[in-house]
């Protein structure tokens, strides 16, 4: 991997930790700070980043001959169905000489179950021209029954 695409990868860590910190903070007051609507869009701009650079880069490594034009439109690949993802002109070149790869994309994509967060990720990502992501702050209490080890756990 390239060294700037792990340099990003460790600056996405560090701004998941301020923003785990940040909402252990919140909880404790209670209230949403901006630093925290802030740092939630920057840890899903920067995620959403690294996914178009891994992307193009793996991309580029494979077809060298890209144009400047074509290299404006490689996007890691996010679709709705598997129609669009089939569709998908980057993937149509991409399945001709890399048909594992095109698999592994294909079998992450939001229209199975458990990857529907990306499209998530897209929706708040593409929201941050014009606000910052909502977010609600939710407090759940678990009343534990016993010892530890062979406690019974009820949200309450």
């Amino acid at each position: 991997m390239k060294k700037d695409i792990q340099a990003q990868i460790a600056r996405a860590k560090e701004l998941y930790g301020e923003l785990f910190s940040e909402c252990n903070n919140d909880i404790k007051s209670a209230k949403i700070s901006d630093k925290t609507k802030n740092l939630i869009q920057e840890v899903l701009t920067k995620s959403r980043g690294i996914l178009d650079q891994l992307f193009y880069q793996f991309f580029i490594d494979c077809f060298p001959e890209t144009t400047e034009q074509e290299k404006k439109q490689l996007y890691f690949p996010i679709c709705q169905n598997k129609q669009n993802f089939e569709k998908n002109k980057n993937v149509v070149k991409l399945v001709k000489s890399h048909k594992k790869f095109c698999l592994l994309l294909e079998e992450i994509q939001p229209y199975h179950k458990k990857n529907e967060w990306l499209l998530d990720l897209v929706k708040y990502v593409n929201e941050r021209h014009r606000n910052l992501t909502q977010v609600v702050h939710l407090e759940r209490k678990l009343l534990i029954i016993g010892n530890p080890s062979s406690a019974s756990y009820i949200n309450t």
